[in-house]
């Protein structure tokens, strides 16, 4: 059997990268892989994905760290004696690589291995510098070249930074493979001539990252005091959904709270209809990538921030779809800006506008091409166990963890 597995160790919740995951594993079920998804014990899938992995078929496998040892179910590991050549693991952080390699250490010339670094923050074990280098630097230096892949060039970036003594220019980016549907251009023009302008929005209200939801609902309570056909849908959910509605109850005109819609969590096999409905979308991630496949124009928010800045549009630079707020060019444009770009455009230049975004993301996000790349990854060989590494996971965080509940306490 060929095998394809995903490593979380938080679980299978709702966000972008588990709707990458998803993706990947659709992907591989049509290419006749077995499928696999690896967490730690204590860990839940969420309930809203369960409906995926019973029609794809992925078993789930639970497993537990103990010291530098790592235990699985028997029959999970006595299936991978049937593991045939190019099967492949994807891991999206330090713990999961170690441990995916401790797993099929046995297995090692069948199964490509590789670190994908979907978050700037993954190639971290902490905030402290000093630490990430001594604990993990070593393992990031071995694996840099083969196993070690980036998602964009924001987060092969963010890595220099922190690792500013080692080379990561011959680490590969792979960006987000998307299934990209044929192109319509007389809906978009449908879209173009409505009576509204319709701004969408799709995140996981996690606070500050995903703040910047915060700044639009100010900034579309400035536009609609000049244009009163602009109509705003937040779809997500999460911690900050009561701050958020909070927010929304305490504008002042009844008329711009009526406008706004809040649709909460989603399935991602229902958001095609809302985004194909937007007149324009403002996100990060994966997200822009699913607005610009149906053809969406699309405004790049910044991260960590609970104000309106931006990093610009996608069909202008499809290369960047997030920016953290410290970072060159993540305080560039202001919402209200790039809005009345759009809003003001002729039909011609709106038309333009989203065939541009359209042909971007079909040229640079289609899943088969990104899945190509990564199959051709040279991860065969297998990764010795980090000790540095091991020691964070396993001691000094559940340590601090410990420590700063009985402080809070």
């Amino acid at each position: 059997m060929r095998l394809f597995c995903c490593f979380n160790t938080l679980g299978f919740k709702l966000g972008g990268v588990e709707s990458y995951y998803m993706r990947m594993y659709e992907w591989a079920k049509s290419n006749q892989f077995v499928l696999l998804f690896f967490m730690p014990e204590g860990c839940v899938i969420q309930e809203e994905w369960m409906e995926d992995f019973y029609r794809l078929n992925i078993e789930i496998a639970l497993y537990t760290k103990m010291g530098k040892k790592i235990k699985i179910k028997s029959s999970i590991i006595d299936s991978f004696n049937s593991m045939s050549k190019d099967s492949l693991c994807i891991t999206n952080s330090l713990d999961t690589f170690m441990i995916a390699n401790e797993i099929f250490r046995v297995q090692a010339e069948k199964i490509r291995i590789l670190f994908y670094v979907l978050h700037p923050y993954a190639v971290q074990l902490c905030r402290r510098k000093m630490v990430n280098c001594l604990l993990a630097g070593h393992v990031l230096n071995k694996i840099k070249q083969d196993y070690l892949v980036f998602m964009d060039e924001e987060t092969k970036d963010f890595a220099k930074k922190c690792y500013d003594k080692m080379d990561f220019s011959k680490s590969r980016i792979i960006r987000l493979g998307m299934d990209i549907p044929p192109y319509s251009s007389k809906q978009r023009k449908t879209i173009f001539y409505k009576n509204d302008f319709s701004i969408l929005t799709i995140a996981r209200l996690d606070f500050p990252f995903k703040g910047y939801i915060s700044g639009l609902i100010d900034t579309y309570v400035n536009l609609r005091k000049r244009f009163n056909n602009i109509t705003l849908t937040i779809v997500g959910d999460g911690a900050g959904k009561t701050e958020l509605e909070q927010k929304i109850n305490h504008i002042s005109d009844a008329s711009i709270i009526s406008d706004i819609h809040m649709l909460g969590y989603l399935p991602y096999n229902e958001i095609q209809k809302y985004i194909e409905q937007a007149s324009l979308f403002i996100g990060m991630g994966t997200t822009i990538l699913d607005s610009a496949k149906y053809g969406v124009p699309g405004i790049v928010a910044t991260a960590y921030q609970m104000e309106d800045y931006a990093a610009g549009f996608f069909h202008m630079d499809y290369t960047c779809i997030g920016r953290l707020i410290d970072e060159e060019g993540a305080k560039k444009y202001r919402f209200e800006e790039l809005i009345e770009q759009i809003y003001a455009m002729s039909e011609e230049e709106y038309l333009k506008t989203c065939g541009d975004a359209y042909s971007l993301v079909h040229k640079h996000y289609g899943i088969e091409n990104c899945m190509e790349q990564i199959m051709a990854m040279d991860a065969k060989r297998k990764i010795a166990p980090s000790f540095g590494i091991t020691l964070f996971y396993n001691y000094m965080l559940p340590l601090w963890e410990k420590l700063k509940g009985a402080g809070d306490d």
